[in-house]
This record gives structure tokens, C-alpha cells and sequence, in this order.
């Protein structure tokens, strides 16, 4: 009797199970992924990157993925199957070519199938950035250099991933100001010399580096912490109106001689020299106020100013002065002059 009740045990197992089967083998196919985003992160120039997921069967009868169409040619999409029967996977791998551009971006691809609820499943495709060669570091800054410590140097150096040619070198360098020169070594090692001769107070600079056929500026910044400063130390002149509205704006800078406690008369302005990209356009007088001297910057916007459509124009405004002890020293004072809209 007892074995008896364990064969129909066993028999009723064996039914349900065939019945389940029949259930599931005739419910339609149901395409399942593991991730409907792929995150690349940040990509390497030149570089292939690749990523997978996970496709499931997730339904009854048998999947078929007739189809993978991606939305440009930087993305390749290959599945290791394409029939799935129910409760199977199969793994697609994504491999993604870095694109010509450096900022984040979006791809994406359709997986198209017979799955009766969602025929065309589409992925995302993510990254943050492509990553170059480099220089590092990314910016040179002096910091604030005394006199007496010029000339100052400062190293920096391409940075190439490791998948680049051992041969990509650093093929030229142009700054834009005279007192900072670069030297390269070895085709990637760069020295960058703050001259002896270099005016007091704040520089701004740039570097443009050729390599590869491609350029990189990276900023430069120093500060000749001598006897003689501006206050302040840069200026910003505006914002000035409209070319209908004949504005004038003006700003001034005071000389300061560190030598003595407080500021002095004694500080003797000799000469002031314009960049180029501010003449025209500032006009510069010498000022006295009390025992204070110093220079009074003023522009005038007129039907002929032709940058107001730039809505700002840089420069440099280099001061000649003689301290107390008839020393002469340059001062370098940077300058911005802002616009509004003419619109």
C-alpha cells in the first residue's frame, strides 16, 4: 500500500511538472536585460571600450533576436546567441570607439525581437568624456616670487595613455608673454622660466602646446611680490554702455612702495605702456590725491567701437614708477574691460 502511494506521489510530481512546462512553453517570449544603460565612464582617445549585459528569456516558447541596430557608427553590438528558449541568457557585448569629441555624450542601440510586448528594446550607451593625452600639471602657477628668487622655473609634462605610440611628442610651444619662457627635454618634459627681468605684481598668461596634431593651452599665472605694488592689483573697467549711449567708465589704480609704512608720494610714475589689444580703446593719465600716486583708466564707448560685440577686451597696463630710493621698477597690472549687450 505504501508503495503504492509513493508511485502516485511521484506520478503526480511527474504530470505536474509536464503541465507547468506546457504552461510556460506556451506563454509568448519575454526579452529581459540586465542593465538598459551602459555607463563607459570616461573613454580613451583612439581606444576601443567594451561593456556586456545580460539578455533573458524571461517568458515561455522561444526567443529570437532578429536584430541589433545601433544609432552611429562608433558602437558595435555583437549577441553570442540569438535564440533563447525560456529561462535562458545570453550575453551581448558592447564595444564603443572613442568619438571626436571631449565632452559627455549619449549612444544608443535597438535590440529588435519577437517578443510580443516590447519588439524593439533599446539600450543606452553613456560616457563622461574622452580622455587625451595631457599636460600635467594642467595649469603652472609661480605663486607669489620675490625678487630676488627670479629667475623661478617651474616643471610640467605630456602625459600619454598607455595604448598611444611611445613616438607622439611634444612638436612646438607658444606663450603669449615674453617674460615666461619653456624649454623642452626628451620630447615631453617641460621647463617653464620666470625671467629675472619680469615686471612686479600679477601675470596671466597662456601656453599653447602642439603635439599630435593637436593643441592644449594651459594657463600661467605669477606674482612678483616686489617693493612696488598696484591696488589693486587687476582691474576691471565697466560695465560700459551701449554704443547709443556715449558712456564713459573709468577706474583707478594706486601705487603702493612696500618699503614704507603707508603709502607714499614718493612713488614717482615715469611711464605707462599699453598692450596692443588695449590701445584704442583705454586712455591712461597719471593721478595724484593727497600722497598717493597712482593712474586713472578711462573708456568711452562710441559708434566706432567695433569690440562691443565681443562684450569684453583683455589687456596689460605696464607702469613705470621709482621708489624712494630712485630705484625704477615695472608694474604689471591686468586689465578687463566689460561691455553690456548692444542688443
Amino acid at each position: 500500500m505504501m508503495k503504492f502511494k509513493i508511485t502516485l506521489s511521484v506520478l503526480a510530481f511527474v504530470i505536474f511538472f509536464a503541465i507547468a512546462l506546457w504552461w510556460r512553453s506556451a506563454q509568448p517570449p519575454r526579452m529581459s536585460l540586465s542593465s538598459s544603460v551602459l555607463d563607459f565612464g570616461a573613454l580613451v582617445s583612439d581606444a576601443n571600450t567594451v561593456r556586456s549585459l545580460i539578455v533573458k528569456n524571461s517568458g515561455g516558447g522561444t526567443l529570437q533576436i532578429a536584430q541589433i541596430k545601433s544609432s552611429c557608427g562608433c558602437t558595435a553590438v555583437d549577441a553570442s546567441k540569438s535564440e533563447l528558449w525560456s529561462g535562458e541568457e545570453c550575453e551581448i557585448t558592447v564595444t564603443l570607439s572613442a568619438p571626436n569629441t571631449r565632452g559627455p555624450g549619449t549612444e544608443s542601440f535597438v535590440i529588435k525581437s519577437n517578443d510580443p510586448i516590447n519588439p524593439y528594446t533599446k539600450v543606452f550607451v553613456k560616457y563622461s568624456g574622452v580622455r587625451y593625452s595631457y599636460i600635467e600639471p594642467s595649469h603652472i602657477d609661480f605663486g607669489r616670487v620675490k625678487t630676488e628668487e627670479l629667475p623661478a622655473i617651474r616643471h610640467a609634462r605630456l602625459v600619454i595613455p598607455l595604448h598611444k605610440e611611445k613616438d607622439e611628442v611634444i612638436s612646438g610651444i607658444d606663450i603669449e608673454e615674453k617674460f615666461v619662457t619653456c624649454q623642452i627635454a626628451n620630447g615631453r618634459d617641460l621647463t617653464f622660466v620666470l625671467a629675472q627681468n619680469a615686471p612686479l605684481g600679477e601675470l596671466v598668461a597662456k601656453a599653447t602646446i602642439r603635439f599630435h596634431g593637436l593643441k592644449l593651452e594651459i594657463p600661467i599665472r605669477a606674482v612678483n611680490q616686489g617693493p612696488l605694488h598696484a591696488v589693486p592689483k587687476s582691474v576691471i573697467v565697466g560695465p560700459i554702455g551701449s554704443v547709443h549711449e556715449h558712456e564713459l567708465a573709468s577706474s583707478k589704480v594706486w601705487l603702493h612702495d612696500a618699503y614704507s609704512d603707508e603709502m607714499s608720494n614718493q612713488v614717482e610714475i615715469t611711464g605707462v605702456l599699453l598692450s596692443d589689444s588695449l590701445k584704442g580703446y583705454v586712455i591712461v593719465e597719471s593721478i595724484k590725491k593727497n600722497e598717493l600716486s597712482g593712474i586713472q583708466l578711462s573708456v568711452l564707448a562710441n559708434e566706432n567701437d567695433a569690440v562691443l560685440s565681443r562684450r569684453e577686451k583683455r589687456g596689460n597696463i605696464l607702469v613705470t614708477a621709482a621708489t624712494v630710493d630712485d630705484k625704477k621698477w615695472d608694474v604689471n597690472i591686468p586689465v578687463v574691460v566689460i561691455y553690456k549687450n548692444p542688443n
